[in-house]
């Protein structure tokens, strides 16, 4: 049956993790160089072969509504924060009126314990340990710093954990990476000028100086809540918590650290066919002894394997399940064998990959089922009919569709006869209808066209692009370009196409009987299409934009 399923779909780019960074600089705390540190993660990430299966998204200026609702919204696998931490206080986030605000542990705390599918939260910020040991009570991983660092430490760290990360080592294994760059960028065991110096060898070794203690950021991991000491048993895995630098630096625990690894090789060599017999029980048993590792030491090593196989198949269920959402259907041959690439890079077996696929096949039909029998919420705040463009949307006439969505807007604010919105009506637009224009092309498009869309666009070209030409940016961004005063086509390579032209493009698209493989060579956010932006108040289009996509913001789209 797989091969059957394998052959019907056709995706794009499949995110295998998704990444949130978080910043927060507030004005009278010291400066610090967050752009060049999310600089350093996006270059790491544009230098990897794997970069088409992240995604890095970005929020600046977080307080906890921010906070809250970027969680919310993104669904993150990754929480990356960066700013200032002040210890028992709490990391240093913005106030209301743009003064430092405290987010304490506990609030940290019950906040993440909502986000369980939250894998890893990266805290680079200083004293962050009183807040890293209580959100790792409800995340697999944490990673804080135990005192003050400085800039240049966490952007090392930033980026050599990314560089890791991104192609495609565990988290585990990434932090290692990170704490590999910031010996590489501020170890002190050389003298920082250029002249020669005998070297003496029998002496080397107590000469060298290690890293600072507060220069070394600390992993957890849910199973272990706190901080290891050194004189404490060490961890059972390779990422002995907190004080693995220290532990590391003796053959003795070198050593422990190889019988370590022989031992979860062998776990996993044993479990490959998915069925640990009992003369590989009694060969697990006599390896863990050999190698100096208690019983209890060799079960968490074992239970972690199995979970790691658990989470495999986990991550094969989302990728499948989101491709199928998606529309890409049918598949081709180059889909069939990236499918068969992911189901090895996780290390699952032909017979759990053909169970997930069924499993995954008979829940979309289910819900397609269901959502075939739902009627669409046409509620509106001031009494408009929604049934025309509800209409033109389920038969795919996009054009008509989207020139009707022109005139609803209108009619909201009762600016038909003039023809335009103005500034507050942007601001005041009632939410109800917001969410209705903006489910109704959701639906319809199959999640590829809407206000909800083209607002990310607008955010991340508000953030770069100059104020002159932000309406330019964001047209392209969409997929449209400005091409006179008062009209935007589409950007289609080389060539701009004027709006008739797109609506022609339209008109065979989304009909009954018309795959939903079409969709695929359409930007993105087109549609409703910003040529109609021309509707916003003249002179004050960018601020209408602004105010218009802060309200989608405040409606929570």
């Amino acid at each position: 049956m797989l091969s059957l399923i394998l052959s019907l779909v056709n995706y794009k780019t499949i995110i295998l993790m998704k990444i949130l960074f978080l910043a927060a600089n507030p004005p009278g705390t010291t400066k610090l160089k967050l752009d060049e540190e999310l600089k350093k993660i996006d270059d790491s990430l544009q230098l990897s072969k794997l970069r088409d299966q992240f995604q890095l998204v970005s929020k600046w200026a977080v307080d906890s509504d921010a906070l809250r609702r970027a969680l919310l919204r993104e669904d993150p696998d990754i929480v990356h924060f960066s700013g200032h931490g002040e210890g028992q206080a709490g990391l240093v986030l913005v106030g209301q009126k743009g003064e430092p605000k405290p987010a304490t542990a506990e609030a940290l705390s019950e906040l993440f314990k909502l986000f369980p599918k939250v894998k890893c939260v990266l805290l680079n910020a200083c004293y962050a340990e009183v807040q890293a040991k209580a959100i790792v009570k409800h995340i697999d991983y944490v990673i804080g710093m135990r005192q003050e660092v400085r800039d240049d430490a966490a952007i090392a760290f930033a980026t050599g954990f990314y560089d890791g990360l991104y192609h495609g080592k565990p988290i585990d294994v990434a932090f290692q990476f990170g704490r590999s760059a910031i010996n590489f960028e501020l170890a002190n065991s050389f003298p920082k000028g250029r002249k020669a110096t005998p070297v003496d060898h029998e002496g080397a070794k107590e000469k060298f100086e290690p890293l600072a203690d507060h220069l070394i950021p600390v992993l957890l991991r849910k199973e272990t809540s706190c901080l290891e000491n050194p004189g404490d048993s060490p961890a059972p895995t390779t990422i002995q918590i907190g004080s693995l630098p220290e532990q590391l630096r003796t053959d003795q625990n070198t050593g422990r650290v190889e019988s370590i690894n022989q031992y979860r090789d062998r776990v996993k060599k044993f479990l490959a066919d998915r069925d640990l017999t009992p003369i590989e029980e009694y060969q697990l048993a006599t390896l863990a002894k050999v190698g100096g590792l208690s019983e209890k030491e060799a079960n968490i090593i074992l239970q972690e394997e199995l979970d790691r196989i658990e989470q495999a198949k986990e991550s094969y269920r989302q990728i499948l399940t989101e491709t199928l959402q998606k529309g890409y259907y049918p598949f081709n041959e180059t889909i069939q064998k990236q499918l068969k690439d992911l189901k090895d890079n996780l290390e699952l077996t032909d017979g759990e990959s053909e169970q997930i696929s069924r499993i995954v096949f008979d829940l979309l039909r289910l819900e397609q089922t269901v959502e075939e029998n739902l009627v669409d919420d046409l509620s509106s705040e001031r009494g408009i009919d929604y049934t025309k463009l509800q209409n033109l949307l389920s038969q795919g006439r996009w054009a008509e569709a989207d020139k009707e969505t022109m005139q609803v807007l209108l009619s909201v604010v009762n600016r038909s006869q003039q023809g335009w919105l103005r500034l507050e009506d942007c601001v005041r637009f009632p939410c109800l209808d917001l969410c209705t224009i903006n489910q109704l092309w959701v639906k319809y498009s199959a999640g590829r066209f809407s206000f909800a869309i083209q607002k990310q666009a607008w955010e991340t070209v508000s953030r770069s692009a100059e104020s002159k030409h932000i309406i330019r940016d964001f047209c392209r961004a969409c997929g449209s370009a400005q091409i006179r005063k008062g009209a935007v086509g589409w950007w289609s390579g080389d060539k701009i196409l004027c709006i008739e032209q797109i609506y022609e493009r339209f008109s065979c698209i989304g009909t009954p009987g018309t795959s939903s493989k079409e969709f695929r060579g359409l930007p993105k956010g087109l549609l409703p299409a910003p040529a109609h932006w021309n509707w916003l108040e003249t002179g004050r289009q960018a601020s209408c934009l602004s105010a218009f996509f802060a309200r989608l913001e405040d409606c929570k789209l």
